[in-house]
């Protein structure tokens, strides 16, 4: 995590569950699906939902 890695998600799907990661922590924490702004890219949101119903319609649920 220390290879400039400054933030990061891991959008799972299936446990509707977010991983976020944020500079300075060294464990990632835990929420439940939402949009979520990046500080290192101002106006920019991950659609988390977007992400499930991309993978639904994939057929990969």
């Amino acid at each position: 995590m220390e290879f400039g890695t400054r933030e990061g998600a891991i959008v799972d799907v299936k446990t509707e569950r977010l991983w976020l990661y944020s500079q300075g922590e060294e464990i990632p924490h835990c929420e439940s699906l939402a949009p979520i702004p990046f500080d290192s890219c101002p106006g920019f949101k991950l659609n988390c939902f977007a992400s499930k119903d991309a993978v639904a319609r994939a057929g990969l649920d």
